[in-house]
């Protein structure tokens, strides 16, 4: 009997396929639609002929609501997911663009879905219909990340054409340009009230902006290399930083000061995500691991181990493997980092992207 056989019986014998290590098997004909599978691990499985759940293009970005009831997720397709998680339904899907969506926010009641493409245009969305509200105009490269206030009201968006720029989420109208980085703009992070901006840069430097003036007012100097991510706690007081090199930075914004450096990863770190408070990090890397840190004492709370690849994004109050297609939830509660579910699964390495 196949491993294919082998689970599709499992899965009608127990009804799940909680637990199980299925790493390195070859499936065929496996259906895996509506099956829970938590704490299972199919690191560098292969599927053929198989049905999975949700089934759309792999994922590239991640946003969640600030009470983490929605996260949405941006495809390589140019397609928009929405998900209410506290049971998994699906809420909206919108083909939003004709090219992958690289950036995604999501306000902080989950109503306001923004989107950022290939093409250069970001997209603002009603997350209630998929019906779309404005189309901002004026990067001439690529949308590689976006942020949005905690009021909704300005938008933050980083662009392969080395700018940053704000929008006004009500009207649509630019309200700054930010220059001054020497490569493209891989990330960028704002402050919860808009007033500080974050950016992240291939010229391996962090540059933080006052919104209103649109001045850099420090650049923060440390990695070896591009950084891919950054994030912003809510008041802006620190930052944290992944890059190529592998490490996680942590960063105070008014002095610009190093306050420590995470190390644990074993290849570049490709996502970010701060609490609001400042107090914990969650970062994703090519090495196919989350890692949980303790932004205090520098200490790695957990090493989060389920993923079949390089994790291209996280958010918090959820972590999201985005490499391979798959997006996985996770809660943390005190000292304990319960898997959730899957939301979706697809078979693709890093190397599809």
């Amino acid at each position: 009997m196949g491993p294919g056989n082998v689970l599709n019986l499992l899965r009608l014998l127990r009804g799940n396929l909680r637990g199980f290590d299925f790493s390195d098997l070859a499936f065929r004909q496996a259906h895996l639609q509506d099956v829970e599978a938590q704490d299972t691990r199919f690191v560098n499985a292969h599927f053929s002929d198989s049905v999975f759940a949700d089934a759309f293009d792999y994922g590239v970005c991640v946003a969640l609501s600030a009470d983490g009831a929605y996260l949405a997720a941006g495809t390589a397709s140019g397609e928009v997911q929405l998900w209410r998680l506290a049971d998994r339904t699906p809420i909206v899907s919108i083909q939003a663009h004709a090219g992958g969506i690289y950036g995604i926010a999501l306000s902080a009641d989950g109503q306001l879905i923004v989107t950022g493409s290939v093409d250069g245009t970001i997209k603002l969305w009603s997350a209630d219909s998929g019906v779309i509200l404005a189309v901002l105009q004026g990067h001439t490269g690529t949308i590689h990340s976006l942020a949005l206030s905690s009021d909704g009201q300005t938008i933050a968006s980083a662009s392969f054409d080395g700018t940053a720029r704000l929008w006004s989420s009500a009207d649509g109208q630019p309200l700054a340009t930010l220059q001054g980085h020497a490569g493209l703009v891989w990330g960028v992070s704002l402050s919860a009230n808009g007033q500080l901006v974050a950016t992240a840069s291939s010229d391996a430097t962090i540059r933080v902006w006052a919104a209103d003036s649109g001045l850099c007012v420090a650049t923060l100097k440390g990695h070896h290399g591009g950084v891919w991510s950054v994030a912003l706690s809510a008041d802006g007081q620190r930052a944290a930083s992944g890059g190529v090199d592998g490490t996680v930075r942590l960063w105070d914004t008014s002095s610009g000061a190093c306050l420590t450096i995470l190390q644990g990863h074993t290849d570049m770190v490709w996502s970010v995500a701060i609490s609001a408070d400042g107090r914990l990090v969650a970062s994703g890397a090519h090495d196919g691991t989350v890692r949980l840190w303790n932004a205090d004492s520098g200490i790695c709370l957990a090493v989060l181990q389920e993923h079949v690849g390089g994790i291209r994004g996280v958010a918090l109050n959820g972590i999201v493997n985005l490499t391979t297609g798959e997006i996985m939830w996770y809660h943390r509660r005190h000292d304990s980092n319960k898997f959730i579910t899957h939301l979706h699964r697809l078979p693709l390495s890093w190397r599809d992207y």
